[in-house]
């Protein structure tokens, strides 16, 4: 955009028009970056993204103030487009965003402090008001979806895959559907720690903070090698075998690197770009993937953007986060504005919390990205709520219908040596 950052102080109204890409990254009021691209003042202002919301409809607030009101960076204005001062940030996450708890931070914060017994509070991607945010933004918003742009563009098949529980998995998934387990005194935050650890026990057993010690207190899973892996490494199998890559994207590192173990057996040259990789290194692994060097990529799903393969038609997701969003940047790895048709598969635990996640979200949208493209709300939308969700989880929970880890071990040997001849 210019060469030197803090020339938009000093000339950041000189310009007739500034066209934004990427705009997606200026979504914190206080970064550097945000500060000094809001300076810039010029007659015509666009912006343009394949992905407003990252992670909630926060995001936009930054894009909005700049867009709808003159010199907004300089805090305390605002205008009948855009009602919210830069300095009023809190007032519109109140107005349209609800809390969860961030179990991340506060295991950061216990690690540095073990006496610490705080609670961190982070804003959820559950909108609380969509039809209100729809009639704020809709004015200074235009849609454009991959038809528009590509008459012969082919929409992805995306399919599920629905596998049962590993036998020691689905006993430590069911210790943490009783809420006894749960060490909380308040119920909501209690709702919110559980489905967060149904959400681990689902995609990283064997590694995740809460497996347990074995003993009777709490279930211990000692393999991730669980039916979601082999039939994960079955797909791969066939994909390699048809001469094609492969991305895979997961939300927790504990399975990607179970997958990785298993690809160093069978000899599949494989890359990832994910949080093991120093970010420096990504670049070169996607280079080496596009290049054919490798031929499995491994991505953690926060790290599914930046980086597309126009070459790899095939993309499976092993988990899933509670946001339309990560999932919508995850299709978009291979589902490209050229694409012929991607091939999407989605492996999800049978009747877990990520398969209701995956017919109540990924399938349908979130009501953020309904109001992002324009579109109102239907009026039988309903949102996608945390407890509910969780709720349908546990009520179709089914600990009998499991497969011992050690009969998808026994698996693994018939299967790695199909994949070590497809080399």
């Amino acid at each position: 955009m210019l060469a030197t950052p803090n020339m938009s102080i000093l000339i950041g109204d000189q310009f007739d028009m500034v066209v934004m890409d990427e705009a997606h990254k200026i979504a914190n009021v206080n970064s550097q970056i945000t500060r000094l691209a809001l300076r810039l003042q010029p007659k015509y202002k666009y912006c343009l993204t394949a992905t407003p919301i990252k992670n909630h409809v926060g995001d936009v607030f930054p894009l909005m103030g700049w867009l709808c009101c003159k010199d907004w960076y300089k805090g305390g204005r605002s205008s009948a487009g855009w009602p919210f001062p830069m300095d009023n940030a809190s007032k519109f996450t109140s107005t349209f965003l609800s809390k969860e708890r961030d179990l991340t931070e506060e295991k950061d914060k216990r690690r540095a402090d073990p006496t610490w017994r705080g609670v961190c509070v982070k804003s959820s991607p559950i909108l609380s008001r969509p039809t209100s945010l729809l009639r704020l933004v809709k004015p200074n918003l235009f849609y454009i979806d991959k038809p528009m742009c590509n008459p012969a563009y082919v929409p992805p098949d995306v399919q599920d895959v629905r596998v049962p529980f590993g036998v020691e998995q689905a006993k430590l998934y069911a210790h943490y559907m009783d809420r006894k387990n749960i060490a909380s005194t308040n119920a909501m935050v209690k709702a919110a720690v559980q489905g967060s650890y149904l959400r681990n026990i689902c995609c990283d057993p064997a590694t995740c903070d809460q497996n347990g010690d074995g003993t009777d207190k709490t279930p211990m899973v000692k393999s991730n090698f669980n039916p979601k892996l082999i039939s994960t490494l079955e797909l791969v199998t066939e994909i390699l075998a048809a001469r094609e890559q492969v991305v895979i994207v997961s939300a927790r590192q504990g399975f990607n690197n179970e997958i990785a173990s298993r690809l160093e057996e069978a000899r599949i040259p494989y890359g990832r770009i994910d949080s093991t990789i120093p970010t420096r290194q990504h670049s070169r692994e996607s280079a080496e993937f596009k290049q054919g060097k490798t031929r499995v990529l491994l991505m953690g799903i926060k790290c599914a953007e930046g980086h597309s393969f126009d070459q790899c038609r095939n993309l499976i997701i092993t988990s899933l986060e509670y946001s339309y969003g990560s999932f919508d940047q995850a299709l978009g790895r291979v589902d490209r504005l050229m694409s012929k048709g991607a091939r999407i598969r989605c492996v999800l635990h049978r009747a877990s919390i990520e398969e209701v996640m995956f017919d109540t979200v990924a399938t349908k949208g979130e009501s953020a990205d309904i109001c992002l493209k324009g579109k109102r709300v239907p009026r039988l939308w309903k949102p996608a709520d945390i407890s509910e969700i969780l709720a349908e989880s546990i009520t179709a929970f089914d600990d009998a219908a499991t497969e011992d880890e050690g009969t998808c071990e026994q698996k693994w040997e018939i299967l790695k040596t199909k994949m070590e001849l497809v080399l």
